[in-house]
């Protein structure tokens, strides 16, 4: 039922992903959340050009919808995760993660991060769960450390 679609950029699909990662990355919801402000499409359009080498997206699929997102940063090994507000608190969070996990563990990423500002309550529950340690910062994220298996 859940599952989740890598991303494989091609020429040819390119402008197709940019508006999904473009839609996930501007959800009002998720901007509120974080204390993001939008991004200008045209800006975020050339950042993808120059870092989609350097990053992993995978959608996050449930009833062959597309109902969030994973981006993880291969350099930093960390990942932000962004689901719909209408298919919040249904569990769904919980097994994409899990998902997440094996997927990066198979292709030998062992030791993760994910950083949630200290107001975003979901995230910060769905990565203390998954962390095997936490650090308050600073700014206000906490620093969640994960092992992915």
């Amino acid at each position: 039922m859940i599952s989740l679609k890598e991303i494989k950029f091609t020429p040819a699909n390119f402008n197709y992903y940019f508006k999904i990662i473009l839609f996930y990355r501007n959800d009002n919801d998720y901007c509120r959340i974080n204390n993001n402000k939008k991004v200008i499409p045209k800006e975020s359009f050339k950042w993808l050009k120059k870092n989609q080498k350097d990053r992993i997206f995978l959608i996050i699929k449930y009833k062959n919808r597309n109902v969030g997102m994973f981006n993880f940063n291969k350099i930093e090994k960390t990942f932000s995760a962004v689901i719909k507000k209408e298919y919040r608190n249904l569990g769904l969070g919980g097994f994409a993660y899990k998902l997440l996990f094996v997927y990066l563990k198979s292709i030998n990423y062992k030791d993760i991060v994910s950083y949630a500002l200290k107001t975003n309550i979901q995230a910060c529950k769905i990565n203390l769960f998954f962390s095997y340690k936490n650090r308050l910062l600073k700014n206000n994220f906490t620093k969640f450390y994960i092992k992915c298996g």
